[in-house]
């Protein structure tokens, strides 16, 4: 088009019938009026050439300057509006550094944006210079400048624009935009998850925040404070938005939820009673937490307490099973098995696959005595029942019964009904004067061996006994005048001698878990020897460990009262203590428990004065919980003891033993044994106490003289001493077909010292995996003591 135009102009004079001096100008006032400069431009050119005296007027050149300018101005302007449409900050900084005067007071527009290039372009130093510029100007109002700027740049920089404005502010403006500014550096600080500073820099405007009402960051820093675990901070803030909005549930919830962190159970049942009949998760909240602090009691073994805590619980849980549960649990720990069934059997029946409450069920039955009734049985549940009764036979040491029941229960109990032989040697020193009460005993070698069946044991053991006292110096203390002392002399009382020994022995587990040992005393040519026995029955009725037995055993305290002599013609000695014992434990809680012994005895033997004893031990126990140990029971103890008679002496008619007739010993002992099932284990006593004891005179022959006098009497005496006592057995498994094991013990009890050591190997039948207190032979020490 523009070429067709300009053709016309040209060819104008052609056509024409004779050309004018000057061209038509009116056509160059058209051209410009239709903003083709380009096209007037070429036009005046072919003029000029084709007229060489004709200029074109100066005020169309002029006006031709001016509109070229406009032209050039609204492109540039064109480019940074096209710029800040698409964001490019770049380019924007580009037009700034070409163009400057566009981006002065005569264009604020342009120079805010600028500001706002620098902003994003990082350079917050010249932005800031930008929009100080800004507020010189005089078009310019700075309140709505700053709200603007209070967007665009970080609070920091902002606050140094603010303090260059202050003086073109009033008052209040001043001080909104600063909160405002404030806020969004509170707000910046929660964006980037810098809680601790954020809660920090909130001290400084607390007031203002609380005074300004600001409901949105008064809950914003409630649950800040919340994560950063400052339960005093968030109190006061979820606290001081209730107040500004005294209903609503966020709040609340965020209170509550601090409240249970600062274990105030006050105010949090206070603030559940207002909103939880609106609020379930207020509801759930209060009742979980109470319950939460109810098991925590209840660990604490602070039963008391976790009921009172379960019932203030309840009424926010509505028929809560964990509550139940625990209900049922705290009766358990109180001794009421029976009424914890009233929690566990409902709960299983509601949730028979539930396998905690159907255990907790069974364990409840278990140890009230009662066996699970009109429930519908199952195989789980009979697995359930297996597994705790093996349970409750392990941990009351009933391990061939707890294998039976529930073979895999207690894996470690693998083999434990294995046959076995073993061998041992024992020996025990007994201090005394020579001859007298002064005995060695040593058996070695010393064979067993048990078989199992079921749950039943049978043991047989024999060996060789090594007797032996000294020789007697004095033989002027067994005889009533000097011809007896001659014949003493001559032939005094055997010091030593050899003998056998036999003992077969019987345990089932179950029931009452009876029990039978037959044995005799050394057999020997110088005394026939008497039989010995043990039976006696065990059980646990809830918190007490009980056991009664009869019994007829050889006193081991001299050659004499073991054994017999033979002097002077006669023979006696050979004393057997025969009686009933009751030995039981009762359990008073976690820790404590009280141990009584209460033994009644007749003691014959041969041409001996009968006699007969009382004792009577209690001893209570601190058991100290320590991972490793069964147990581990510090206490005191208290022992005292009556004879009928003293027969602590050795002419004819006497015992040869101790048997005071008043004896009291005090002291504090420590008891022990490593875990079971283990490879090893260890059980020991350790005492510290004193003994006081009295025995009265004694006729030189107490059931007759068979001389010509014998009128003397022995003096009573009464003593005062230290008596330690120590003893330890272990026993380990050292290959699966091989347990090794000994022990030893150190005592000084009434008038005399002894100790002992003993070793055994045992050989099995089938590979253990460990060692459980059943593995520790009676022979260690029982054969010897």
């Amino acid at each position: 088009m523009k070429r067709w135009i300009t053709l016309i102009v040209i060819m104008l004079p052609l056509s024409l019938p004779a050309q004018p001096s000057a061209p038509d100008e009116r056509i160059l006032w058209q051209l410009f009026q239709a903003h083709k400069l380009e096209t007037l431009a070429r036009v005046i050119k072919e003029w000029r050439h084709n007229y060489p005296s004709w200029q074109p007027p100066p005020q169309l050149l002029q006006e031709m300057g001016r509109l070229r300018q406009r032209q050039v101005w609204q492109r540039r302007h064109r480019r940074i509006a096209a710029a800040v449409k698409k964001q490019d900050w770049p380019g924007l900084l580009q037009l700034a550094r070409r163009y400057p005067s566009l981006f002065s007071c005569r264009h604020p527009g342009h120079l805010e944006t600028l500001a706002l290039a620098y902003g994003k372009a990082g350079e917050l130093q010249r932005s800031l210079d930008s929009y100080r510029r800004l507020l010189a100007c005089p078009s310019v109002q700075p309140e709505d400048l700053l709200q603007r700027a209070l967007w665009q740049l970080p609070p920091p920089v902002f606050g140094q624009l603010l303090h260059d404005a202050r003086g073109k502010l009033n008052t209040a403006t001043w001080k909104n935009l600063h909160y405002q500014n404030q806020r969004r550096r509170l707000l910046q600080l929660h964006h980037d998850k810098n809680q601790s500073r954020l809660l920090s820099e909130t001290k400084e405007i607390a007031e203002t925040i609380v005074a300004r009402r600001d409901l949105d960051l008064i809950r914003l820093l409630g649950w800040a404070a919340y994560r950063q675990q400052d339960w005093q901070a968030a109190a006061f803030w979820f606290e001081q938005g209730l107040k500004l909005a005294p209903r609503e549930e966020e709040l609340a919830y965020g209170l509550s939820l601090t409240y249970r962190q600062l274990g105030d159970n006050k105010r949090l049942l206070e603030l559940a009673s207002r909103f939880g009949r609106e609020s379930a998760r207020i509801r759930h909240l209060t009742g979980d937490h109470l319950l939460l602090q109810a098991w925590q009691a209840y660990q604490n073994g602070d039963y008391s307490r976790s009921r009172h805590l379960v019932q203030h619980a309840l009424p926010w849980l509505q028929q809560s099973d964990e509550a139940r549960y625990l209900l049922g649990w705290i009766e358990m720990k109180t001794g009421n098995p029976q009424a914890a069934l009233q929690y566990f059997q409902p709960l299983y029946q509601d949730h028979p696959d539930r396998a905690d409450y159907a255990e907790a069920m069974i364990q409840a039955y278990l140890d009230s005595g009662l066996e699970p009734a009109h429930l519908r049985r199952s195989p789980v549940l009979d697995r359930i029942i297996r597994r705790r009764k093996a349970e409750l036979y392990y941990a009351r040491k009933r391990f061939l019964l707890a294998r039976q029941t529930d073979p895999g229960a207690v894996p470690q109990l693998e083999n434990i009904d294995s046959p076995g032989l073993e061998t041992s040697a024992l020996y025990r020193f007994k201090s005394g004067d020579k001859g007298l009460d002064r005995l060695e005993i040593l058996m070695v070698p010393l064979f067993s061996g048990k078989y199992v069946h079921g749950s039943q044991r049978f043991g047989l053991s024999l060996g060789r006994i090594d007797l032996a006292s000294g020789e007697l110096n004095n033989v002027s203390r067994l005889a009533a005048n000097a011809t007896q002392a001659q014949q003493l002399q001559n032939d005094p009382p055997i010091h030593a001698l050899q003998a056998a020994w036999l003992e077969l022995s019987y345990r089932r587990e179950g029931g009452f878990n009876p029990y039978l040992t037959l044995g005799h005393t050394p057999i020997n040519d110088l005394i026939t020897p008497r039989p010995t026995l043990r039976l006696g029955l065990q059980d646990h009725w809830r918190k007490l460990n009980w056991n009664v037995e009869l019994y007829s055993q050889p006193v081991r305290l001299s050659l004499l009262s073991y054994t017999g002599w033979k002097a002077l013609g006669k023979k006696w000695g050979r004393v057997l203590r025969s009686g009933i014992q009751t030995r039981n434990i009762l359990n008073l809680g976690e820790h404590w428990s009280v141990y009584q012994n209460f033994d009644v005895a007749f003691l014959d033997g041969r041409r001996t004065k009968d006699n007969w004893a009382i004792q009577y031990t209690i001893a209570p126990g601190y058991n100290i919980r320590l991972a490793g140990f069964d147990y581990l029971t510090l206490g005191p103890y208290f022992d005292f003891q009556h004879y009928g008679n003293n027969q602590n002496h050795f002419r004819l008619g006497h015992g040869g033993y101790f048997s005071p007739q008043r004896f009291y010993g005090e002291g504090l002992q420590l008891n022990l044994q490593t875990q079971e099932g283990r490879r090893f284990l260890i059980e020991g006593r350790m005492a510290l106490g004193i003994q006081h004891f009295y025995e009265a005179t004694a006729p030189w022959f107490p059931i007759g003289c068979p001389f010509a006098r014998c009128d003397g009497r022995y003096p009573s005496s009464r003593t005062t001493r230290f008596a330690p006592d120590l003893r330890v057995r272990m026993v380990g498994q050292v290959n699966p077909l091989v347990q090794l094991g000994g022990g030893v013990y150190a005592r000084k009890s009434g008038d005399f010292r002894e100790v002992g050591v003993g070793l055994f190997i045992r050989l099995l039948f089938e590979p253990r995996r460990a060692v459980f207190s059943s593995d520790l032979p009676a022979l260690l020490f029982g054969a010897i003591e």
